[in-house]
């Protein structure tokens, strides 16, 4: 069965570049590590964020109580999407090439809805995107199974993508084992020579 002309991106480190650190230099400390140790409930609390069980609100909450009110709400939140870094160089070439060649793209990231609002002012070509797989709507993660059925039953007609880009091992691997053509994010220029590569495969 032949792929769907569908082009799959992570966003984080793929799209965007991602520097937790940032966040945790606004809350007062030298690393996002060493905030998360101090407080490890923390993990569960991101996790529940991402997933859509937690409110951006209810976790800015959380937060501000476990720095004993030191920042507000908001602070906590600014802080939070500093995590948010720059495009990554030659993606947005990438993009206007593949859907100059006819392919459908499409965002797939682990992601909270109030870093989804921010970031997507932050890329050049998001007018091209045509949809998106949010961790923080499926109400799972990747490399749960919900995430990428989702994207074959919503943008693929049921079959794989042309390509998906991820820069976890752990979720190119998930997505090899559905059949999915893809690259794990080295640079744009990867991603170009893997669109072309699969482009022309049997």
């Amino acid at each position: 069965m032949a792929a769907a002309d569908v082009l799959v991106l992570d966003i984080g480190n793929v799209c965007l570049r991602i520097d937790p650190d940032a966040c945790a230099r606004l809350l007062g400390a030298k690393s996002m590590k060493r905030f998360v140790l101090r407080r490890p409930w923390l993990l569960a609390a991101i996790r529940a964020l991402e997933t859509g069980r937690l409110s951006d609100r209810e976790f800015a909450a959380r937060v501000r109580r476990a720095t004993n009110g030191r920042y507000s709400a908001e602070q906590i939140l600014l802080a939070w999407n500093a995590i948010l870094g720059e495009e990554i160089p030659g993606m947005a070439a990438v993009v206007r090439q593949a859907v100059a060649t006819g392919l459908r793209v499409v965002l797939f990231s682990d992601t909270s809805e109030v870093h989804y609002r921010a970031l997507l002012p932050r890329l050049s070509f998001a007018a091209l995107v045509d949809g998106a797989i949010l961790s923080f709507e499926v109400g799972a993660m990747k490399p749960a199974e919900a995430m990428y059925a989702a994207v074959e039953e919503r943008y693929c007609g049921g079959r794989v993508p042309r390509l998906f880009v991820d820069d976890k091992a752990i979720n190119v691997r998930a997505a090899r084992n559905r059949g999915w053509p893809s690259y794990r994010f080295g640079d744009a220029a990867g991603v170009r020579a893997a669109l072309s590569f699969f482009a022309n495969a049997p």
